[in-house]
């Protein structure tokens, strides 16, 4: 069940399309999974098409706002988005956003080790500002507590994984700000995958972790 959502800010921007690339492809891999939010998006674009043109015709936006809003709920469900159908042997349905950023088959991907529990494949987004990544914990793996220099947006694509504040399964968005703390935990009966954004690196908190703090760097795509 999903119950970690983008609020109605990020939709409103990824309807209109002024979301950066690395971000929208975390808002679309969440609407994979979601069918309000996409139902929600829908709404937005019907709303934004309206009111485009009504502006152009020279009408009154403020009533037609007003008017859009409040039939908002009237339009349908988006229909359930399909998979990408040029890749073959993943083991969770790849949204169609993330399905241009993975090679064809999973063997191809690159992963690096970050201590026993955690791995990470970095992937190839266009972005000169954000790092997009699929982060992986193996079952009942802990990762090292740690906190942000930055924004990060996680979306569950496979499994789950709990820290402090939550348990998070697939679909679920996640947005941690900058010096927010945690320390994930995968389940204990299946490995959790997941895509990330980060604009900044992460610190790790533990006082024998530390002295790693100034090696670590992101890697814009």
């Amino acid at each position: 069940m999903i119950r970690h959502h983008p609020d109605i800010a990020w939709l409103t921007d990824y309807a209109a399309g002024t979301l950066p690339e690395a971000h929208a492809v975390a808002v679309q891999a969440h609407l994979h999974f979601c069918r309000d939010c996409r139902a929600q998006v829908r709404r937005l674009e019907k709303l934004g098409s309206q009111l485009l043109e009504q502006s152009v015709d020279g009408g009154n936006t403020e009533a037609l706002l007003e008017q859009t809003l409040a039939c908002l709920d009237k339009v349908p469900a988006a229909p359930q988005q399909a998979t990408a159908p040029a890749k073959t042997g993943w083991d969770f349905k790849v949204p169609t956003g993330l399905s241009r950023l993975l090679p064809d088959a999973p063997e191809q991907l690159s992963w690096k080790a970050l201590g026993r529990s955690l791995k990470i494949s970095r992937l190839v987004a266009g972005s000169d500002k954000h790092e997009v990544a699929l982060h992986h914990i193996r079952a009942g793996g802990k990762v090292a507590r740690h906190d942000h220099g930055g924004n990060e947006l996680t979306v569950v694509l496979k499994g789950s994984f709990s820290d402090q504040l939550g348990q998070y399964e697939a679909g679920d968005f996640i947005i941690r700000d900058k010096g927010e703390a945690h320390s994930p935990n995968a389940a204990e009966h299946e490995d959790c995958l997941c895509l990330t954004v980060v604009d900044a690196p992460v610190r790790f908190t533990h006082p024998l972790l530390r002295i790693f703090n100034p090696m670590l760097k992101i890697h814009p795509a």
